[in-house]
C-alpha cells in the first residue's frame, strides 16, 4: 500500500508539472507514437496483435533508418518494451540522436515497440468494454502469459525471422524475466535480452520520495511535457496491488488472490506460484543505477545472483529509474553499449 500511495503522489506531482509547462509544450506532446516517428523523418508502421484473452495491442515499427532505406538484406529485429505507466513513445521521446529506437534504426535494425495492455493506446478488446471492470482485471501475470507471446509471435510471423533481440525497461524487464523463464518455447525465439533498470523482486523499493532527474524543473525543462505524455500512461489497480504484494513478500511471484481457496481456484495450489529466474537461459545484459529508487541495487544484486546466463552488467552511479530510457547521458552510458553487444552478437553469428 505504501508503494501505491507513493505512485499516486508521483502522478499528482507530475500533473502539476504539466500545468507548469502548459504554455511551452513541444509538438510531440500532442502526438501518438507513429506521428512522432514521422515528425522526425522516419518511416512509421503500426500493427495490432491480439492476445489469447482478447486484448488488442498496437505495435509500432521503424523498419529502417534514414540512411539504409534501400538495403535488400533482411534486417535483424529488435523489440523494445516499455515499463509501468509508460508507452512505446518512451523510445522516441527525445530527438533521434538520443532516442534508442531511432538510434537502432539508423544502425541498421528493424525496430519494433510493444504496448502493454491498459496503456494509452492499448485500450481495445475483442469484446470487453474498456470502461468495464472486467477489462481492467489484469496484473503483470497476464502481460507475461499473453501480451509478450502475442507481440513476439506477431513480429516473427511478419518479418519471417526465427529470433529477435529484446530490450526492456523497468516492467518491460520484469515481464521478460517472467515469460522467458516460464515459457521455454518463447525464450528460444530471443537471441539476446537487454534489460534497463531491471526488476524482478522489489522488496527494497524506496517509493517516490523524490522525482527522477528529468522530471525536476531545473533539469532538461525543454522536453518534460513529452516525457510525461509518454511515460505517465494508464494501467490497472490490480497491477499496483500486485507490486504491493511483491514488496511485502520479497519474492517474484504470481498475483495473490487473497485466500488459499481462491489461489487454489486460479493456480491449483494454495499460494501463488513463483517465477524462477534461474530458468531464464537467454543470454542477458543489464544496466542498473545506484540512484534508482525502484530497481534498488539490493534487489538487482539478488537478480544477478540467480541469472544463469548473465553476459554483461553495468552499474551507473548517478542514474535514476527513467534515465535509462530518456536521460541526457543515456547514449554514452547505455545505448552505445547496446549497439556494441548487438554488433558483437551478429559478428559471432557470421563466424
Amino acid at each position: 500500500m505504501r508503494w501505491l500511495l507513493s505512485t499516486m503522489c508521483l502522478v499528482h506531482v507530475c500533473g502539476n508539472i504539466i500545468c507548469f509547462f502548459a504554455t511551452t509544450m513541444n509538438p510531440e506532446a500532442h502526438m501518438n507514437v507513429s506521428e512522432i516517428i514521422i515528425h522526425w523523418g522516419y518511416t512509421s508502421e503500426e500493427y495490432e496483435a491480439v492476445t489469447e484473452d482478447g486484448y488488442i495491442l498496437p505495435i509500432n515499427r521503424i523498419p529502417h533508418g534514414k540512411n539504409n532505406t534501400n538495403s535488400t538484406t533482411p534486417k535483424k529485429v529488435v523489440l523494445c518494451q516499455h515499463g509501468l505507466f509508460s508507452t512505446a513513445g518512451v523510445w522516441v521521446s527525445n530527438p533521434p540522436n538520443n532516442s534508442l529506437a531511432f538510434i537502432l534504426a539508423d544502425a541498421g535494425y528493424d525496430v519494433w515497440m510493444g504496448n502493454s495492455r491498459g496503456s494509452t493506446w492499448a485500450k481495445k478488446h475483442l469484446y470487453l468494454d474498456p470502461n468495464s471492470k472486467e477489462f481492467w482485471a489484469f496484473s503483470y501475470d497476464e502481460m507475461i502469459k499473453y501480451d509478450l507471446p502475442a507481440t513476439i509471435n506477431f513480429i516473427l510471423k511478419k518479418t519471417g525471422q526465427k529470433q529477435i533481440y529484446y530490450v526492456g525497461h523497468s516492467q518491460g524487464t520484469l515481464i521478460a524475466l517472467g515469460a522467458f523463464s516460464a515459457n521455454q518455447q518463447l525464450a528460444e525465439k530471443i537471441k539476446m535480452c537487454l534489460l534497463l533498470a531491471p526488476i524482478a523482486t522489489v522488496e527494497y523499493v524506496k517509493g517516490s520520495g523524490r522525482l527522477p532527474s528529468y522530471f525536476h524543473p531545473t533539469a532538461f525543462k525543454s522536453r518534460i511535457d513529452v516525457y510525461i505524455t509518454h511515460s505517465l500512461a494508464g494501467s490497472s489497480v490490480q497491477i499496483l496491488l500486485h507490486y504491493s504484494q511483491a514488496i511485502n513478500t520479497g519474492v517474484f511471484g504470481a498475483y495473490d488472490w487473497g485466500s488459499p481457496s481462491l489461489n487454489m481456484l486460479h493456480y491449483n495450489q494454495t499460494t501463488p506460484p513463483l517465477y524462477n529466474v534461474e530458468d531464464m537461459k537467454v543470454p542477458t545484459a543489464m544496466w542498473s543505477g545506484r540512484n534508482d529508487f525502484l530497481a534498488d541495487e539490493i534487489d538487482v544484486a539478488h537478480l544477478v545472483s540467480k541469472l544463469p546466463n548473465l553476459i554483461y552488467h553495468k552499474i551507473i552511479a548517478d542514474f535514476s529509474h527513467l534515465d535509462f530510457a530518456v536521460g541526457l547521458s543515456a547514449y554514452d552510458e547505455v545505448f552505445k553499449g547496446i549497439l556494441k553487444l548487438l554488433h558483437e552478437s551478429e559478428t559471432e553469428n557470421l563466424h
